[in-house]
């Protein structure tokens, strides 16, 4: 399984060729993150695509409005653990 941006064949490669389509650097190495392991949290893509976690939200905000992300938002607002019988 592919752990790191590294571990990619060509990856800058990718990169180039997807900021040539107008991608950023930065979503362009989102976007690479997450063709490769599939649906994933922010602090997720993040860390595998080594960016910085504070830029996370604004890069994929970016991405979505590009329309190359689709979203999902799940909110819990209460989780309880079931008895063991």
């Amino acid at each position: 399984m592919i752990k790191r941006h590294n571990d990619i064949p060509n990856y800058l490669e990718l990169v180039a060729n997807l900021e040539e389509f107008g991608l950023s650097k930065y979503e362009s190495m989102a976007y690479i993150t997450l063709v490769s392991r599939g649906t994933l949290g922010a602090s997720e893509i993040a860390y595998y695509s080594n960016l910085p976690r504070t830029k996370i939200y604004t890069i994929l905000k970016k991405l979505e409005r590009k329309k190359n992300l689709i979203t999902l938002e799940i909110k819990i607002s209460k989780l309880s653990k079931l008895p063991l019988l």
